[in-house]
């Protein structure tokens, strides 16, 4: 994050665990107002990159879905066909960029990422689970926190700071929200809200 522009990159790896060939297709649910940058994947010992457009999002088989799925992609997801075929127990490293400028109200930036994924996975729990975030700002770093989650590393300079949480064997079921704030003393508070 620098200042209130936030660039996230999630890394995900799926596994076939049936017993039958599948032709992957990826969905994501982009947050209002961001933007793919970037979206590639691992696949045969190199890493692949897609074309990512204004018209990567919704579009072809998202309306099919089940009204559930539809629920979880919200308005603006982000759907692609892998042009291969996944065989009992490959894996698929995906990994995908999106810039997005995060909400700042009566003080507070924060940063909210989609981690509840208990309707996908009941029961589940999940091998490794991790979030980094590293934040630069002109402005004094007055907080910065993980109010989502327990056991966070973080660290905090005061124009820098950096975040670090781990969780293996855990279920995905809870979404993950970073709070900071912006010394209010300093040039630049209203400049960049997006309080309206």
């Amino acid at each position: 994050i620098d200042n209130q522009i936030a660039i996230v990159t999630v890394r995900e790896v799926f596994v076939n665990n049936s017993t039958y060939p599948i032709a992957p297709r990826y969905y994501f649910p982009l947050p209002d107002g961001a933007s793919a940058t970037q979206l590639r994947w691992f696949w045969n010992g190199c890493w692949l990159e897609a074309n990512v457009t204004a018209n990567s999002g919704g579009g072809s088989g998202v309306n099919e879905l089940p009204v559930l799925y539809q629920n979880y992609l919200g308005p603006h997801p982000l759907k692609f066909d892998f042009n291969t075929s996944m065989l009992p127990s490959d894996s698929l490293a995906v990994e995908l960029t999106y810039v997005q400028l995060l909400p700042y109200a009566y003080g507070n930036v924060d940063l909210l990422l989609r981690n509840n994924n208990a309707f996908l996975y009941a029961g589940q729990q999940m091998p490794t689970q991790s979030l980094n975030v590293s934040l630069h700002s002109a402005r004094t770093i007055t907080s910065f926190s993980l109010l989502s989650h327990t056991g966070a590393a973080i660290n905090n300079t005061g124009h820098d700071a950096s975040l670090h949480y781990l969780a293996t064997y855990q279920p995905a079921d809870t979404n993950y929200k970073v709070r900071y704030a912006l010394s209010s003393e300093e040039l630049g508070l209203w400049s960049m809200s997006t309080m309206t």
